[in-house]
C-alpha cells in the first residue's frame, strides 16, 4: 500500500502501536493505540502534508474509521474492517494462547494483551466516520464496485475477490494483490488531491534517527540503520554506557518482519545492548519486512537470495568498523545464519531451532504441525535405522550427509556455533536420531554446542516463557 501511494506522490507513515513492533512500552491500554493515530497525523503536517488519510486493515481499519473525525483525516481506506469489537476479541480468544497464570491475559501471534486491554477492546463502539469519505474494501466472490451507500453517506465499497488471498492465510503463503492496493490509492488520489510542489521532503539517510530506550531498567541506544548495497534496513540497539563486545545480527525467520516472530527479535536487542554489552542489530532481507522487494517478491523462508543479503549486511558492518559480528535467527533464519556462517567471513552464530534436514528444493511449509506431518514416514525411518545403528555405521566409514557436512564445516571454521533448540523439535530430532554419532564427534571438539530450552515453543509465542530464550542468548554471547 505504502508503495503504491508513494508512486502516486503520497508520502506515506507506517505507525507501531506501543508494544508493538519497533515501539517502546507494553501493550497497556486502548487510549494508547488510538493516540498514535494522532501523533501520526501531527508529525505529517508538522513536515507539510495538507492532508491526512487513515488506512488500515482488520483491527487498524476499525480504529482508523474510529479515530477519523477526532484527528480530522481527509479520507479513509479500511480493508476488511472489523465491524463488532465483541465479536473481533471472541476471535483472539478462539487465535490466541490463553496465559497460563489466569490473570486473563493472552497471547496472540507472539503479543500479550491483558485481560484489561482486551475488554477495553470489546467496549469500543465501531461506527462511520461523519467528516470524511471512506473507501471499505471488502470480500467479495468477484471484482465490484459498489458504490456509496443507500443512505448516501461518503461511505464507498469495492468487493475484492483475491482479498482473502492475503488476509485469511498464514504469511509464507499470503499473495498480495497488487492492483488491488493501486486501485485504493487512485481512490484516495481522488478525494485527497494535492499539489507536487507541496509534497514534504522526508530524506532516507544510513541512519534515520536515535532514541533512547528502556529495557529492564537498563537503557540502550537504537537508530534505524540500512545496510549493504540493497540498502536492508533494520533498527540497531547499542549500549549506552560502554563499548560493545561485539554485534549480533538478527535475521527474519520465516515471512516475520525484523521484529521477529512477537517481535521477539525487539526484546532479545534492548536486553542484550541494554544490560549484557552487546551491539544488535535486526535487520530485513529483501522482500522482507520494510526493505525492497527481491527476486521472487514477498519474502519466502529459505529464499536463496537470502544468503546474498545476509553477505551485504556483514560486508557493512565490517566497513563501519565491527570486528566481532555473530548471525543468529529462528527456524529457516537459523538455518540461514548457519549456511553462511559454515562458510566463513563471520566469528560466531547462534542458531534457534534450525531445521538442518532441510534443503534448497524441498517443501516449505508455513506450519511446523503441517512439516512433521508431512515427515512423518521419514522420520520413522530415521528412528527404525538408528535404533538398528545404520547411520552411527555409515558415519564410521566416513558417509556424510548433507546435514553432516554442515556439522563438520562449522567445526572446520573454529568459531563459537551455538545450536539452541526446544523441548521437541524436529530440529533436534533430527540431529539426535540420524546424526547422534556426527554430533558427538563435533561437539567433542568445543566450538559447536546444542542446547535446550525447556517449556519455550517453537515460535517464541508464549510470551511468559520469552525471559528463558532472552536468559540464554546472553549465556551463548558469552561463549562469542
Amino acid at each position: 500500500m505504502a508503495q503504491a501511494l508513494a508512486t502516486n506522490a503520497y508520502s506515506v507513515l507506517t505507525l507501531d502501536y506501543p508494544g508493538f513492533g519497533d515501539s517502546s512500552g507494553e501493550p497497556g491500554s486502548l487510549a494508547a493505540m488510538i493516540a498514535v493515530a494522532a501523533a501520526g497525523a501531527q508529525l505529517l503536517r508538522s513536515q507539510g502534508c495538507s492532508d491526512v488519510a487513515l488506512g488500515g486493515i482488520r483491527w487498524g481499519a476499525a480504529l482508523a474509521l474510529h479515530c477519523a473525525d477526532s484527528v480530522g483525516a481527509s479520507a479513509v481506506v479500511a480493508f476488511a474492517p472489523v465491524t463488532s469489537a465483541k465479536r473481533y476479541v471472541r476471535e483472539l480468544r478462539l487465535l490466541g494462547l490463553p496465559d497460563p497464570n489466569g490473570s486473563g491475559g493472552m497471547s496472540v501471534g507472539g503479543y500479550y494483551l491483558s485481560g484489561a486491554l482486551l475488554e477495553e477492546i470489546a467496549r469500543l463502539p465501531l461506527a462511520m466516520p461523519a467528516t470524511c469519505p471512506v473507501l471499505v474494501i471488502e470480500h467479495g466472490e468477484e471484482d465490484r464496485w459498489g458504490g456509496q451507500d443507500s443512505e448516501g453517506a461518503q461511505v464507498n465499497t469495492w468487493s475484492a475477490a483475491r482479498l482473502g488471498e492475503f488476509l485469511d492465510r498464514t504469511a509464507e503463503d499470503a499473495v498480495v494483490d497488487r492492483p488491488l492496493f493501486d486501485r485504493a490509492a487512485e481512490w484516495l488520489s481522488s478525494q485527497a488531491p494535492r499539489a507536487p510542489q507541496s509534497a514534504p521532503a522526508f530524506g532516507v539517510p544510513r541512519i534515520a534517527s536515535s532514541a533512547l530506550v528502556s529495557s529492564d531498567g537498563a537503557r540502550c541506544r537504537e537508530s534505524f540503520v540500512y545496510l549493504g548495497r540493497d540498502q536492508h534496513p533494520g533498527v540497531m540497539s547499542e549500549p549506552v554506557d560502554s563499548d560493545a563486545a561485539g554485534i549480533l545480527v538478527l535475521l527474519n525467520s520465516g515471512s516475520d518482519p525484523h521484529s521477529g516472530p512477537g517481535r521477539a527479535w525487539v526484546e532479545v536487542s534492548r536486553f542484550l545492548a541494554a544490560s549484557h554489552g552487546w551491539a544488535v542489530v535486526r535487520v530485513d532481507a529483501r522482500g522482507w519486512g520494510q526493505a525492497a522487494d527481491g527476486p521472487s517478491g514477498p519474502g519466502r523462508p529459505y529464499d536463496p537470495h537470502f544468503e546474498v543479503d545476509i553477505a551485504q549486511m556483514v560486508g557493512t558492518l565490517r566497513e563501519m568498523g565491527w570486528a566481532r559480528i555473530v548471525l543468529s535467527g529462528l527456524c529457516s533464519g537459523a538455518w540461514m545464519a548457519l549456511e553462511v556462517a559454515r562458510r566463513g567471513g563471520v566469528d560466531g552464530a547462534i542458531a534457534l531451532n534450525p531445521q538442518m534436514y532441510w534443503q534448497y528444493g524441498d517443501v516449505v511449509e508455513a506450519l511446523m504441525a503441517d512439516v512433521v506431518a508431512r515427515r512423518a514416514d521419514e522420520t520413522a525411518d530415521i528412528r527404525a535405522k538408528a535404533a538398528r545403528g545404520v547411520w552411527d555405521r555409515e558415519d564410521a566409514a566416513g558417509e556424510r550427509c548433507p546435514a553432516a557436512r554442515w556439522l563438520d564445516d562449522l567445526a572446520a571454521q573454529e568459531i563459537p556455533v551455538e545450536l539452541m533448540f526446544v523441548t521437541d523439535d524436529p530440529g533436534h530430532q533430527y540431529l539426535q536420531e540420524r546424526l547422534a554419532a556426527r554430533v558427538a564427534a563435533v561437539t567433542s571438539r568445543g566450538d559447536v554446542q546444542i542446547a535446550t530450552l525447556p517449556g519455550v515453543d517453537h515460535a517464541m509465542h508464549q510470551v511468559w516463557l520469552r525471559r528463558e530464550a532472552l536468559d540464554a542468548f546472553a549465556t551463548a554471547l558469552m561463549r562469542m
